[in-house]
């Protein structure tokens, strides 16, 4: 058979993998297995300052081996070419979406920010498409699910181990993820697969393993404290135990599918218990009611957050409908929507996805999703139709490698995909590069076992285009040298700031300067290298850094910053020009408010400088004060405010509006000074908490003189004084804050 007729007549032979196809399925199981384990975050790590190992090599890791994988594809591929089947519109809205990612980067106001969220999506795509090839194969299809679960199970006991040495009941363990709801998100796409793995796979060992996998994903799942999350599993299990009825797949397998809905019960209710007894444990049935009313309040103001961040976002994708704002650029560009308090992510992945790419991102995005959901259900559908017209001999699949129900199996893909969608309502899952990468491998390894299992007349199977592997060479070249930048940027700026830490500025320079040459888009080198210059009485050179960034990366961050070094420098009016630059592109950042009209003080504009600070009083009065990201922190810039008020009211001798705004100040840090113990502030750093301290001292002071100046009555004024008194003897008792107490 010549090389036309084998490409047209597919069999086992030609689905067998060659040395290039092992290597390949070596790099994307080796991808699939790290991601988890070192990428549970963003593209971009939250941290500024020293970085872990896993935020150092985590992401590079994964576009250098996806792209190294993609390399051996194309060679195999383009030598000895594979005809296999593709769905309607898969292929085509994939590599649409990977453009229509670059054009929005054009598009975008923060487009700097946009490039690592670009050549990630670049490599979750080229996943998808590695899985769905190499997953013609039963063995290596098997061999990439297995190390999936596998690795989901890892996960799963590191977060278990990590909530047992917490010692608190209350803990949410997050495992390798930054948060959480991530770990959770990344959890509800294992689950369904683990459960119908375990009813599709009849080898003893391999039930008691997935047996194991399952009680420990679900209690991990249990464990995040996910409400949602637990509520989406239900949802996806209900579905995939319709689908097998509906399919006509049930019946034969009611026995392992009651004894898998078992070990998710037991799993479950294990999560629950050490949470129970703990807080029992306590101090009696007084600590479980104040447990619980604690954990209903921050459900609660969880929820109204995510209301008011939801509205925001819609204003979001309503005002860049064509484009969107970027890939990835959501944490820079949503704070010109905000209505509340900073916030990294959208808590809703489908908003979040429209306001950065447009209503055609988000059409591309669920054109290939929508295929893949409907060809299941086609399969599943032609299965029915077979069994009730007694034909299921014609329609029973061959076992797919270890397999023996591969239909169970494909449900199981339709119910992870059900889970994520459903958490995705209320979490930016996919924004996670971890769940990004697993996401894209169970699409890819769902449409190889569709593919299998479709009826003869739905394939048409075919080599990759020429064309389309020559594409694929460049952007696979691009991914490497990307990734080898983004690791030795993250190197080089990690070793500056242990560098900074030693007081070696000169070293820290020489390694912020190597971060910016190795990744020049990015503005926190260029920052850094400010900090220094400007710390050792290079101020020229500070300042043209400084606007080095704010040209390359024109976000509020860095214009905030060079307005500080302005006035450090002694220039109001460059500052106030800089703040009102960050002010135009984050309008309610309390902060950049707060430093402006402090700056508008300085330079003896007074109306301009009252007329900030009662911008951040209205805040504080509004939505953005009554919801705050954290509500067991105070947002102390609204104390300053209100000194600020206090004090241009008490030099123009408006006694009562300005022991007003001094009794409001002392209500702000009041409440840190009565919370001061809790372990939330202890991760303040101690010169923050410091300076809370003299602010809430002065603002007793003041209240107490001005309530005497405008001749309050004695009552008043001796309750102020009191607090005052008790404040003062509270603090002479106390031992000055240490370094270590945060950070």
């Amino acid at each position: 058979m010549n090389e036309r007729e084998t490409a047209q007549h597919p069999d086992e032979a030609e689905r067998r993998l060659l040395p290039l196809d092992l290597g390949a399925l070596a790099l994307v199981a080796l991808t699939l297995f790290l991601a988890p384990l070192m990428a549970g975050g963003f593209v971009s790590p939250n941290s500024t300052e020293i970085l872990s190992t896993s935020e150092t090599i985590g992401l590079p890791l994964v576009l250098i081996l996806t792209a190294m994988a993609t390399l051996l594809v194309v060679a195999r591929e383009y030598k000895n070419p594979v005809a296999l089947g593709t769905l309607l519109g898969v292929r085509e809205s994939a590599v649409l979406l990977g453009i229509w990612g670059a054009v929005t980067l054009l598009f975008s106001p923060v487009r700097f920010v946009c490039w690592g969220s670009l050549f990630t999506l670049w490599a979750v795509l080229m996943i998808a498409g590695l899985t769905a090839r190499l997953g013609r194969s039963a063995q290596a299809w098997s061999v990439l699910l297995r190390l999936m679960l596998l690795t989901g199970g890892v996960v799963a006991f590191w977060g278990i181990v990590e909530y047992f040495t917490k010692g608190m009941p209350q803990w949410r363990i997050f495992a390798t993820f930054i948060n959480p709801d991530f770990l959770a998100g990344y959890l509800l796409l294992l689950i369904p697969l683990s459960l119908a793995t375990f009813v599709a796979i009849p080898q003893t060992p391999y039930l008691v393993g997935f047996g194991v996998l399952i009680i420990a994903q679900v209690m991990a799942l249990f464990l995040t404290g996910s409400r949602a999350g637990i509520g989406a599993l239900g949802g996806a299990v209900l579905v995939w135990v319709l689908l097998l009825a509906w399919g006509r797949i049930l019946k034969p397998n009611l026995k392992p599918l009651g004894a898998g809905l078992l070990l998710c019960l037991v799993g479950g209710i294990i999560g629950l218990a050490p949470v129970r007894n703990r807080v029992e444990s306590g101090q009696g049935g007084k600590s479980t009611v104040n447990a619980i009313q604690a954990s209903a309040s921050a459900q609660a103001h969880s929820g109204e957050f995510r209301k008011w961040t939801w509205r925001g976002t819609v204003e979001m994708a309503k005002s860049n409908l064509l484009f969107g704002t970027g890939i990835g650029s959501y944490e820079l560009a949503y704070p010109r929507y905000t209505q509340t308090a900073f916030t990294a992510h959208a808590h809703n992945a489908y908003l979040q996805w429209a306001a950065e790419m447009g209503g055609l991102g988000v059409l591309l995005l669920f054109l290939p999703v929508a295929s893949l959901c409907a060809f299941a259900l086609h399969i599943l559908h032609a299965h029915r139709q077979a069994s009730l017209a007694g034909e299921t001999e014609a329609f029973r699949a061959e076992p797919f490698g270890l397999f023996s129900e591969p239909y169970v199996l494909l449900t199981g893909f339709f119910a992870s995909l059900v889970a994520t969608l459903l958490h995705s309502l209320i979490d930016s899952d996919w924004y996670a590069v971890a769940n990004a990468v697993t996401l894209a491998a169970v699409i890819g390894l769902m449409l190889s076992l569709a593919r299998y299992l479709a009826p003869d007349a739905t394939k048409a199977p075919a080599p990759l285009p020429k064309m389309g592997l020559l594409l694929g060479v460049p952007l696979a070249l691009i991914l490497v040298w990307q990734g080898s930048s983004i690791l030795n940027y993250r190197t080089a700026l990690t070793s500056g700031n242990i560098s900074l830490q030693s007081q070696k500025p000169q070293d820290a320079l020489a390694d912020f300067q190597s971060a910016s040459s190795a990744l020049p888009y990015d503005p926190e080198a260029y920052l850094k290298q400010a900090l220094i210059l400007g710390a050792t009485e290079h101020p020229q050179e500070a300042e043209q850094t400084l606007l080095t960034a704010t040209r390359i990366a024109p976000c509020g961050r860095t214009f905030y910053r060079l307005a500080q070094f302005y006035v450090k420098t002694k220039q109001p009016d460059k500052a106030i020009a800089a703040y009102e630059d960050s002010r135009r592109r984050e309008p309610r950042n309390v902060q950049n408010l707060r430093a402006l009209g402090d700056c508008y003080r300085e330079a003896h504009r007074n109306d301009d400088a009252k007329h900030i600070y009662e911008i951040v009083s209205d805040l504080e009065q509004g939505v953005y004060g009554r919801v705050r990201a954290m509500p067991e922190m105070i947002e102390s810039e609204f104390g300053f405010a209100h000194i600020g008020l206090a004090d241009i009211a008490n030099e123009s001798k408006q006694w009562e509006e300005a022991a007003k705004e001094y009794h409001a100040a002392v209500n702000v840090f009041g409440e840190y000074w009565s919370n001061r113990t809790s372990g939330y502030y202890l991760t303040v750093s101690p010169s923050k908490r410091t300076g809370w301290i003299e602010k809430y001292e002065y603002a007793l002071t003041q209240w107490v003189a001005t309530l005497k100046q405008q001749g309050a009555i004695s009552d008043e004024i001796q309750k102020a004084d009191k607090l005052r008194t008790d404040f003062l003897t509270a603090k002479a008792q106390e031992p000055p804050l240490s370094d270590g107490g945060g950070s």
